[in-house]
């Protein structure tokens, strides 16, 4: 719900559309992988949990990423009920 919130957000002020594209499975590690095989070219943006950066590369030693692998564009973002 965050990133559509934000990708709402982000195509009002850039005055062009933003799709949020879903990937599932091994809890957003698949998505991470993706993303950082693509061409960066500023077009596609990952909203991502912290856990891919802190716990995932403890448990996992061959995650297909690294966190040198990214820019960072924003910190964190929080949800409550």
């Amino acid at each position: 719900m965050n990133a559509r919130a934000t990708a709402k957000l982000m195509s009002k002020y850039l005055n062009q559309p933003v799709v949020v594209e879903n990937k599932d499975a091994a809890g957003g590690i698949t998505a991470m992988t993706d993303l950082v095989r693509q061409k960066p070219d500023g077009y596609n943006l990952q909203f991502a949990g912290d856990g891919l950066f802190s716990i995932q590369p403890i448990l996992q030693k061959n995650l297909g990423y690294k966190q040198d692998n990214f820019d960072f564009l924003v910190g964190t973002t929080a949800a409550t009920p």
